[in-house]
Parts: structure tokens; sequence; C-alpha cells
């Protein structure tokens, strides 16, 4: 019994046994199913990733290509897709096992190259801008990223990159960077030819300006009176237009600088109203002014410029005015600022015009120019120099019935005797320079001749005339002089070479010439220039007489004299401005002979010297242009009728100025051209001799 029951527990342990073995027999296949299942499905999806990817990178638009890591001798391609092969004009047959370096030329930057390759040997991803050549050796542009591929490891086994094509995008930058440099040299031409406009346009209002001042102290009938006056206020117009078109340049260029000096306000704002005060009584209209005791006596930064505004507004203001009243009124806000406000009653302006009113070259309405004249830049100048000086403009306006321009600027306070309440020196003290002996250096004899007059007024009788700067230093080897006002464009040697001439020659010793540049030149550096050539001051043409006398009184050995009840004999430049009609050349004869006298005065001497250095120097550029012609030469043709142009200006020959201007302008035209205009040149000339002769 006991040996049949173990046996039957070993059966039916061994049953038991059997049943778990196939159970987990069969749930070993279960899961083996279920893996076999789940691989299938792995298999099915990286597949169709697989496909996806590469359909992706075949069809891209950008081109990829896939290299080994080999830097050394490679790195070697080992895919393309369609599009590098569409790019590049290569087969991926034709690249595969190539380098990189086939689609580079000697136009390839090498500074990019290197950059990229350094990246790439620290496993780090590169982006750029790279310049490659196709098949057919056409060049084209690529923004490239080229990415290191690592292995589990982190060791770099390819680099993927993949190349845009943005030729067309490369060549609108390199044309926008043309067109940069264009405008730049642009730029730098047009601040050369409004250097020269401003040398061309000063030398003769030199003349104009001075000399109508030096006849105005003349004893002169009420007819002869009223010819100089609008001749002076014509010339006076003429420079206000010339310094608008000069300030607006300098601003636009970014060369506009203003002082940071201390001045006295209530005189600054009292000289402003006084030199509009003719203008005001001329129109007939009431004129307010209001100046509070809340603002400080004296301020820091430019006056000048503090003037040149005001006096923009209350100028548009009485152009603008028939009737009523304008009126000045100064206050001080709340946030410090220094705030000027000009009302008027005049035709106001349209509110569609209001947003435009500050822009350059424009105005109210087309018609404005021409009923009341200006060239549309004051407004445009006054706010570029109010944001300078920190501050800002703006107008309120209704049309009929008037507007209100204002502006304001920082109050920067400042210490100062206001003792005195104006900085008007147009009289000055009387001094006696008798003993001063001036050398004038200048090629234009209506310069010298002027220069002359101006420095007799003044007492100076001995003056040395000299027309070139050879001549100048020579004298200056042999004489000595208190003090020598120097041209600088001249012919030959001119002022800057003639002055660095005369400081050689006396350096080591103790003599020591003040030289004083008097030049047409006005534009910025042109100060500099001078000094750095060794010269000691500075007067731009026009000359102001005033200046003079004080830039003489700097310099020159003087006397005060005992006149303080007396005004100067020095002579004032008009304050009024008013704009003349323009003469048609047609009707002009050879040479305004009653205007050139009026300039000139009754002294016969003057009138025969100045006649035969113009038909001298007439002749001789007559001579130039006949050879320019023979020669071909057209700068040799540009600098000859240019000679004539300024004389003939000067001589009141202006219809020879006329046609020498046009020959100027058209010194590259044909022969055949030239030598019609040579011709009139010389018809012109015979007629002028036929006159004064």
């Amino acid at each position: 019994m006991t040996i049949d029951n173990d046996a039957e527990h070993k059966i039916e342990r061994m049953k038991k046994r059997l049943a778990r073995e196939k159970n987990a027999r069969q749930q070993a296949e279960i899961l083996l199913e279920k893996k076999s299942q789940e691989l299938y499905d792995i298999n099915i999806n990286l597949h169709e990733n697989i496909r996806l990817l590469e359909a992706t990178v075949v069809n891209a638009k950008d081109a990829i290509m896939i290299t080994d890591s080999d830097l050394v001798n490679g790195p070697n391609i080992i895919y393309v897709n369609h599009a590098f092969s569409k790019l590049s004009g290569y087969t991926a047959e034709e690249v595969i096992g190539k380098t990189p370096r086939i689609f580079q030329g000697n136009a390839t930057d090498r500074n990019v190259l290197d950059d990229l390759k350094e990246k790439l040997s620290n496993g780090k991803s590169f982006q750029g801008e790279l310049k490659n050549f196709s098949k057919d050796g056409a060049e084209y542009w690529l923004d490239i990223n080229i990415t290191p591929v690592k292995d589990d490891k982190g060791v770099v086994t390819h680099f993927t990159a993949i190349e845009r094509n943005v030729t067309e995008r490369k060549a609108s930058e390199i044309e926008l960077q043309r067109q940069i440099e264009k405008a730049e040299t642009a730029n730098v031409s047009k601040s050369e030819f409004l250097a020269n406009m401003s040398h061309e346009l000063r030398t003769p209002m030199n003349g104009i300006i001075g000399l109508s001042d030096l006849l105005m102290d003349t004893p002169l009938n009420a007819e002869q009176e009223q010819s100089i006056e609008a001749i002076n206020k014509s010339s006076e117009s003429l420079l206000i237009l010339l310094n608008d078109i000069l300030d607006f340049s300098k601003i636009e260029a970014g060369e506009m600088t203003l002082e940071n000096i201390p001045f006295n306000l209530k005189a600054v704002i009292d000289d402003t109203t006084k030199l509009l005060k003719s203008q005001i009584e001329d129109k007939k209209i009431e004129f307010k002014y209001h100046y509070p005791s809340s603002l400080p006596a004296g301020l820091i930064g430019d006056s000048t410029r503090l003037q040149q505004i005001i006096i923009n507004l209350i100028g548009n203001a009485l152009k603008f005015t028939d009737k009523g009243e304008i009126a000045l009124t100064l206050s001080r806000t709340e946030d410090n600022m220094m705030k000027i406000v000009v009302d008027d009653t005049g035709i106001g302006i349209p509110k569609d015009r209001l947003n435009d009113i500050f822009m350059k070259f424009t105005q109210a309405d087309e018609s404005t120019s021409r009923r009341f004249g200006g060239t549309g830049l004051g407004l445009s100048i006054s706010q570029k120099l109010t944001e300078l000086m920190g501050g800002a403009i703006g107008v309120h306006s209704i049309e009929g019935q008037g507007s209100s321009f204002w502006f304001k600027i920082p109050i920067i306070e400042a210490d100062i005797d206001t003792t005195h309440t104006s900085t008007d020196t147009r009289h000055l003290t009387k001094v006696d320079f008798s003993n001063a002996n001036i050398m004038v250096v200048d090629d234009h004899p209506i310069n010298l001749m002027y220069m002359r007059k101006l420095l007799k007024k003044m007492g100076i009788d001995r003056v040395q005339m000299v027309d070139n700067g050879q001549e100048a230093f020579e004298y200056t080897q042999v004489g000595m002089y208190d003090a020598i006002l120097m041209d600088c464009q001249m012919p030959g040697m001119d002022g800057f070479e003639t002055t660095e001439s005369i400081r050689k020659m006396h350096q080591g010793n103790a003599l020591h010439t003040p030289i004083i540049a008097v030049t047409a030149n006005a534009m910025k550096g042109d100060r500099e220039k001078c000094i750095a050539a060794g010269m000691d001051d500075y007067l731009s043409k026009p000359v102001d007489p005033n200046a003079l006398q004080q830039t003489l009184q700097k310099w020159v050995r003087y006397e005060e004299l005992d006149l303080s009840s007396a005004e100067s004999s020095i002579p004032t430049s008009s304050e009024n401005i008013q704009n003349q009609d323009p003469v048609s050349v047609d009707t002009l004869t050879p040479v305004d002979l009653p205007a050139l006298r009026e300039l000139f005065g009754s002294d016969s001497e003057d009138e025969r010297m100045l006649f035969d250095l113009f038909f001298t120097t007439s002749d001789e550029a007559v001579e130039s242009l006949k050879g320019a012609i023979d020669s071909d030469d057209n700068q040799r043709w540009r600098k000859a009728a240019h000679k004539i142009k300024g004389s003939a200006a000067n001589m009141r020959a202006e219809k020879l100025a006329f046609i020498c201007a046009e020959a100027e302008g058209m010194y590259q035209a044909t022969i055949q051209t030239k030598n019609s205009l040579l011709n009139s040149i010389q018809n012109e000339i015979a007629k002028i001799k036929k006159q004064l002769m």
C-alpha cells in the first residue's frame, strides 16, 4: 500500500509539472508571436521611414551632399541629391568619391574655407556663404549648413551639407553695395561741387557787396543811390540763398557742427529783431515781442544758429502776412526748455499740407514759390538745427487765419557779463592803421581793386597788390609786411604753397608775418586746411569790412582814435532783402558801363587799368581756347572759358559771361560746337573793345 501511494504521488507531481511546462510553452509561444508581430511592425515602419526620408532628401529643392569624415584626404562625397546635380551641373556618378574642392576656384573666399575646416575639425557645425563654380565654370553662391554625424560613442563618421542657392540674393546685395558706393562717390562729388559753387559765387559777390557798400558811403544823387541799394539788396539776397544751400548740404552730409559757448540771450534776441525791423516797417504790420524774466540772462549754445532759426521763422511770417501782426514770444517750460513762438495773422497753411511743411524744398502749394519766392529750405534747415540742439519744432495753423510756429531747446544756463546788451559789432572803434604795410595776393583784378579801396577806407595806404603766389613769395624775400591777405585758389603757385614757402624761408628765425586767408572756400574743413598750411587766420568771401578790421586789429599794430561820438567810416551791408527780376541776355549791352562806373567810382586810372587787365587776360584765354581745340584738351578748354567768364562778370559784360558759362559747361562738346562757341566769344570781345576803347 505504501509503495502504491508513493507512486501515485510521483505520478501526480509529474502531471502538474507537465501541465506547468505546457502552460509555460504556450505563454512563450504567445509572447514569441507577439514579439514577432512587433518586429514585423517595426520593420515595416523602419522601411516606411527610410522611404520617406529618402524621398525627402532626393526631392528636396535644396542641394544635399553627404561625405565621410576624412578631413586629411577628403572629405569624400558619398551621396548627392538631384537638386545638387541640377545646381552644380555634375551627375552623382561624376562627384561620388571626389572632394568638394572640385567646386571651388580662385574667387572662393579662402578665409571662409579656413573657418569651415577649423569648425569641422573640432566636430562643430558650420554655417556661412560660399562661392562655388558649376561644371561649365559659372559661379554661384551658396548659403551652406554643414553638420557632423556622430556614432553612439560620439565619434564623427560623416558630414551632411544642406546648400541653398542664394546667387540672385547675393547679386542684389552686390548691386546694392555698388549703388551705395556710387552714392557715396556722388556725395563726395556733390561736396566738391558745392565747394566750387561756393567759391564761384562768393568771388563775384565779394566785389558786388563790398564795392556797393563802399559806393553807398560816397556822395550819390537819388537815382544812383537807388541803383546801388538795389545791387546791394539783390546781392545780399543771393548770399542768403547760397548760405541756405550750403547749410542744407552740411546737414545732409552730417557735417554741421554747433558751438557750445556762453552768450547773452537777451542781446541775441534784441539783435535779431533789429535785423528784421526795416522789413517789418516796410510791410506796415504790428510787431509784438515778449521776453519773460523767468529766462536766464546767459545760455550755453550756438547763438548764431539760434538767431538763424528765429530769423527763418519771423522771415517766413513776414513773407505770408500782409496785414495784422506778428508776435515773438519766449517762455520757460516746466521741463526746463526755452520755447519760442512766432505767431502771425497771415494766409495760413492748408490742413493737408501741415505734415509736409518742414520737408526740404516744400512750400504750402505749388504757386507759393512763384508768389512769395524762396527755396523751400528755410523751415527744413530750422527743423534740423533744432534737432541738433536737442529740441523740437512744430506748427499750428488755420488756413486764412494765420500760423503759429514754435520750437523749444534745452536751457543750459551760463554766468555772463550782462552789462553789454547787444552783440552788434558793425560800428567798431575807429583805429589808425596808417603805419601798416599790407600785401594783398589775389589773381582776380576786381578783388584786388576792392581790397585796395577797402584798405584805403580803413586808412591803410601802403598796400602791395600781387596777382600770383610766386611773385608774392619773391616780395617777402626782399620786404617786410605787417600782414598778408592771401587768396587760396590761384593758378600756378596757389595760396597754400605760397604760405608754406614763406614759412620754410623764415624757419629758424624770429620773423613771423601774419598770413590771413581771404578765400571764397567756405565749406567745412577749409579753415582747418588754411591753418594747417601755416596761415594765421581766415576770412571768407565776400569779405565783411568789420570782420576784416577786427582781424587786422588782432594781427597788425594800430592805435585807437578818440572818436567815440562818430560812426565808423567802414561801410556796412544793407539789412533789407528783395528779389530782382532777371534780365534777358539778348537785351544786354556788351558792357553795362554805368553799373561798372557806379562800382568803381570816377577814378579814371582804376578804370583804364581794369580795361587793360581785362583785354590782356581775355586775349590770353582766347588763345588757350584755340590751343585746346587743336590739342583736343577738354580741361584746358574748361579752364580758359572759366577764366573769361569770371573776369567778364566782374566787368559787367554779362552777355560774354553767359556765353563763357555755356562754353565751360560744354567742355566735352564736339570740335564743331567748340569752334562755334569760340566764334561767339571772339565776336562779343570785339564788341566790348569797340565800346570801351
